[in-house]
């Protein structure tokens, strides 16, 4: 009649004690029926599952007795709440999952009121379908993953891991047990034999060759119809482009397609300015690289890196990437907050309006000369489209703005910035229990509501005191995420001179 009594304590002798406190429990009673007609349904496995750091994990589970019941419990009165205190921040929420092999599997997630809960359980449909190639038998078998997508519990999608199967020599595959809703089949070349660890050990992955939506339904065929080249190769496309600058084509620019890093093809822009590449598997994305001389705006030629992204190719029609450079020259003057007098030496990096940050380094689009004694930048905006300049100086705050060619109206300068001197943000953290500093991660940023730079950099605890030393923050109101676990925010203050001894106390923040 008593909820398990759950307590966290560290042992660090023979004469260590605890004291966990028992209540007196409520029983959360669950009834699976037959959707439609209302029918027990006998055998049903019933499994509680929330989360805990970044995993699930089962609460309670067992399976429903001739009336169609399972009785959970009994469960503290806050069961709800204490399921999903250790649960990462995008991990929230309690689900019952009920299965049964003459029904579909069904996922419900449960509110924090929940005692008596029915399961209406879906009917079991059949997804049956075959691979061949230009009509042919293929000469081996394919693994094959389904997952359930779509829906309103996306929790619930992640806690119902995919389905595998595999094809025959006739290339026909068969799935039973199947609730009707929206699914991702996914067909790789065969993987699931011998050792497959060594594809982790390895870092090695299966060739995907086909990956559709599909849609399951009572009382149809369902039947998936999967057809690959003579030669066994799922759908392919190209990437195909033109580059200009103001109209006028840019031929020998270098094109680089990049697969996981490797160097899969490389060309360069024709005459026209046009480029095509070989065909690749729709199923990758690839790194694609465009970069070489181009004119600027005082009609000086400089080497720069017009394209750098990732993208998928599509079947039949090429994937296009057409870009019409505009180099356009912004004048930025940097100058002190308090003295308003020029600021030298700051460096300026221009990044895509997304941001281009990542753990303490900044990503920019080319180099930008340090400010002149003028406190003046020369930026170069490359594309008629907002952009992301950070102003990093000695003895100052870094700062972000936001930048476009819109900003370029009259004679220069065309934007001025203010710095502001920079402030020690130093000390130490505590730790919430059994969290460690060598995996642990601070990130840094304003408060909600305060304006100023950007901030959001990772900046790693020192691994035996727990000591950080922030630099370039501001006077303002902050908030410190840790990472390396369940993410966890503190907020904190740095007034006018920081704070050397500052203390941030993960061990209570939520």
């Amino acid at each position: 009649g008593y909820a398990d009594a759950l307590g966290k304590f560290e042992h660090h002798s023979e004469g260590t004690s605890t004291r966990l406190v028992m209540t007196r429990g409520q029983v959360v009673r669950v009834t699976a029926v037959e959707q439609g007609s209302g029918a027990p349904v006998p055998g049903t496995h019933i499994t509680l599952l929330a989360p805990r750091n970044w995993m699930f994990d089962a609460y309670a589970s067992g399976f429903t007795d001739e009336e169609g019941v399972f009785e959970m419990g009994p469960l503290s009165d806050t069961w709800h709440a204490d399921m999903t205190q250790d649960g990462a921040s995008w991990l929230q929420g309690v689900n019952l999952v009920a299965e049964h092999p003459r029904f579909g599997k069904e996922v419900l997630k449960l509110g924090e009121a929940a005692t008596e809960i029915v399961v209406e359980m879906p009917p079991s449909c059949t997804l049956e379908g075959r691979i061949h190639w230009a009509g042919e038998d293929p000469p081996g078998l394919y693994t094959l993953l389904l997952r359930p997508t779509g829906g309103e519990n996306d929790i619930g999608i992640m806690v119902s891991p995919p389905r595998t199967g595999l094809s025959d020599l006739t290339g026909s595959f068969r799935y039973a047990g199947v609730a009707p809703g929206s699914y991702q089949l996914t067909i790789m070349e065969r993987f699931l034999e011998g050792n497959p660890i060594g594809l982790i050990v390895g870092q090695e992955k299966p060739t995907v060759l086909e990956d559709r939506s599909i849609s399951v339904e009572v009382g149809e065929s369902n039947f998936v119809d999967v057809e690959l080249s003579a030669n066994g190769e799922g759908p392919r496309g190209a990437f195909v482009g033109r580059i200009t600058s103001e109209g006028a084509p840019l031929a020998g620019l270098r094109v680089e397609v990049k697969d996981g890093g490797e160097l899969i093809e490389e060309l360069v822009t024709s005459g026209t300015g046009e480029f095509e590449t070989a065909e690749y598997s729709v199923m990758e994305r690839y790194q694609v690289t465009i970069q070489g001389d181009v004119p600027l705006p005082d009609g000086s030629m400089a080497e720069r890196t017009v394209f750098d992204e990732r993208r998928r190719t599509v079947a039949g029609d090429p994937e296009r990437i057409d870009i019409d450079l505009s180099y356009q020259l912004l004048i930025v003057e940097v100058v002190d907050g308090l003295s308003g007098d020029p600021v030298a030496g700051v460096r300026a990096f221009i990044s895509n309006a997304r941001g281009g940050r990542s753990f303490g380094r900044l990503e920019s689009l080319h180099d930008i000369e340090p400010s002149a004694a003028t406190g003046l930048i020369e930026v170069i905006l490359p594309e008629d489209k907002p952009y992301t300049l950070t102003l990093i100086g000695k003895d100052y705050a870094r700062k972000t703005v936001e930048v476009s060619p819109q900003l370029i109206r009259g004679s220069p300068p065309h934007l001025t910035v203010q710095m502001r001197g920079a402030v020690p943000c130093s000390g130490v953290a505590v730790l919430p229990d059994g969290r460690s500093s060598d995996r642990a991660w601070i990130r840094v940023r304003p408060a909600e509501g305060e304006s100023g730079q950007r901030g959001g950099d990772l900046f790693k605890l020192d691994e035996e005191e727990y000591t950080f030393d922030i630099q370039g923050l501001e006077p303002g109101k902050y908030t410190a995420q840790l990472f390396g676990g369940v993410p966890r925010t503190v907020d904190f203050e740095l007034g006018d001179r920081g704070d050397e001894n500052l203390l941030l106390d993960f061990s209570v923040a939520r």
